[in-house]
């Protein structure tokens, strides 16, 4: 009976509470319409930003078939012709490794915005009353944010700024230096993968003309009288020599292949989506912001008259 009656008097207390808070919910109105116009007046003054997006993918090599990969050998990526080059290449996060550099942001902060007739590093300094050099790379660098999806190769590069247009010229500038970056990288992976084919090709040329000598010479001079040991060292020669002859063909193979691909147009990405500027700025988020101070309102607001009850009763007992 006891466990029944605590129920029973819980209950009763927790619908009184709802009760009161019924009670008074001009009360809530009120403090709501304030909460509102405070919110609202924070908003004006506080400085927005606009954020400029642009998604990028891995380029696709199709033409890996074209000079002389089989298909089979194009989809798979250990059979890469140019080995140290497609292994980092075909991740996208290599692309954005540089967006991390140091060097990087310090060329970004370079580029000149053409509305204001100044570089992005002064045009930081003298909005953000910057003066240390490290704090404005630092700025620029916490302007810059970028997302991987490395499951679909693809990333989305971000630049944030009070001004809509610096956004998305900064953007754009971003894709313009990423690209002349990773070309960069990629011309000298491939000419270093192209003197390493080309170093073993000769070497390999050189072991097949010794080869191909070595039986000849031996043949010349033993071809007046061949016996059982004569015949057995120009059947050893001359398997030495097709040995040679087959690796000299691979090897042929692989540098013509490797000598195609770094003579082609380096793509290292696409642009799957050009840079763009919502309208609304992205940051302060208006609703989420009204959101949070309204649900903040609405808890003190009910501590509020609680507590006012609670204070009423304990001074009338």
């Amino acid at each position: 009976m006891i466990v029944d009656s605590d129920t029973h008097r819980n209950k009763k207390q927790k619908w009184n509470v709802a009760a009161e808070c019924r009670r008074y919910w001009w009360v809530y109105c009120i403090t709501s319409a304030l909460t509102l116009c405070i919110t609202l007046i924070s908003l004006y003054y506080i400085t927005k930003k606009y954020s400029s997006q642009v998604v990028i993918a891995d380029e696709t090599k199709e033409v890996d078939i074209l000079v002389g990969l089989s298909s089979w050998e194009s989809w798979l990526k250990h059979n890469s012709p140019f080995p140290n080059t497609e292994v980092d290449m075909n991740n996208i996060l290599v692309y954005t490794k540089f967006l991390d550099s140091y060097n990087f942001i310090e060329r970004f902060s370079q580029v000149k915005i053409p509305k204001y007739g100044t570089d992005y590093y002064h045009y930081i300094a003298k909005e953000y009353n910057h003066k240390n050099k490290e704090d404005i790379l630092s700025e620029i660098q916490d302007n810059l944010k970028y997302e991987v999806f490395s499951r679909n190769s693809t990333a989305i590069i971000q630049v944030t700024d009070k001004n809509a247009y610096v956004a998305a010229v900064m953007v754009d500038s971003v894709i313009q230096l990423l690209q002349y970056k990773m070309i960069q990288y990629r011309k000298m992976l491939s000419n270093m993968d192209l003197r390493n084919e080309q170093n073993s090709y000769n070497s390999i040329r050189k072991q097949y003309n010794n080869a191909q000598a070595k039986y000849a010479e031996y043949l010349d001079r033993h071809q007046d009288a061949i016996g059982l040991t004569e015949t057995s060292k120009i059947d050893s020669l001359r398997k030495e020599r097709d040995i040679k002859f087959r690796q000299l063909q691979e090897t042929a193979i692989k540098y013509t292949r490797t000598k195609g691909l770094s003579q082609q147009n380096i793509r290292p990405f696409s642009i799957v989506k050009g840079a763009s500027v919502s309208l609304e700025p992205a940051f302060p988020n208006t609703t989420g912001y009204v959101s949070a101070f309204m649900v903040i309102n609405l808890i003190i607001t009910t501590w509020g008259i609680l507590i006012r009850k609670n204070i009423i009763e304990s001074t009338e007992n």
